[in-house]
């Protein structure tokens, strides 16, 4: 375990109150809100919010989808990768273990969102790179110019920085971010992965981002800083 300022750790819990946001356009129904459980914390989460209002508010549809006894491999988007030219690449931080990635992290949330998925009968996401692109550039962008948010010093919410970068559109689309330590207990990239779903899944509003039937694909974006502070960005689309 690194060693941390404990006024730094206490500044950062102050600042979590925007945790997620959810939204959808250009419906082709109005379907039932997709139910979700009540989530049991094991922990107490250090990032968790309501989720921020939506856009072109619509319910989304109820989860339909059986679950999948043995899961097919993620699927990836066959679109074609863009980066956004904020993107900072691979960063990391080097713990007593291991050294902690960005990529890995990444990764590793996304397979875990899915077995997650899977587990109360939905379908997996596929990973979109471009997605993935945009969310990593935010990430470093709330640590550059400190803030944590949806929504940047500029007025950008998720939707308007993905469609900066590609004239792709999404039927349906939402964001949850969130901010961890490497070391602070979570010394691999897996404990650190680990750690930010548990959160996201302790919080209602990040819960039904994940476990909601609207979205197809998502993209994660990770951050890391020179001491081990983790900022993750996770975007969704249909």
């Amino acid at each position: 375990m690194q060693p941390r300022h404990w006024s730094t750790i206490a500044a950062v819990l102050l600042v979590l109150l925007a945790g997620c946001t959810t939204f959808v356009s250009e419906p082709t129904s109005t379907p039932s809100p997709t139910p979700s459980q009540t989530p049991t914390p094991t922990q107490t989460p250090i990032a968790t919010s309501d989720p921020t209002p939506t856009h072109e508010s619509t319910p989304e549809p109820t989860t339909t989808s059986e679950p999948t006894a043995t899961p097919e491999p993620t699927e990836t988007s066959t679109d074609s990768v863009l980066s956004d030219p904020d993107d900072p690449g691979e960063t990391s931080y080097t713990t007593n273990d291991e050294t902690v990635t960005s990529s890995a992290v990444e990764r590793l949330i996304h397979q875990r969102v899915n077995e997650i998925r899977v587990e109360n009968g939905l379908s997996e996401l596929a990973y979109d790179e471009t997605m993935a692109s945009v969310s990593r550039a935010h990430s470093e962008d709330m640590v550059d110019r400190d803030y944590f948010s949806h929504t940047n010093p500029d007025g950008e919410q998720p939707w308007d920085r993905y469609h900066d970068v590609t004239d792709e559109t999404c039927r349906a689309s939402g964001e949850n971010i969130a901010q961890n330590w490497a070391g602070y207990g979570a010394s691999t990239s897996e404990d650190v992965a680990n750690a930010i779903v548990d959160m996201w899944m302790g919080s209602t509003g990040h819960r039904q981002n994940i476990l909601s039937s609207s979205y197809s694909e998502e993209g994660l974006g990770v951050y890391i800083t020179a001491d081990g502070a983790v900022y993750a960005t996770q975007n969704f689309c249909r």
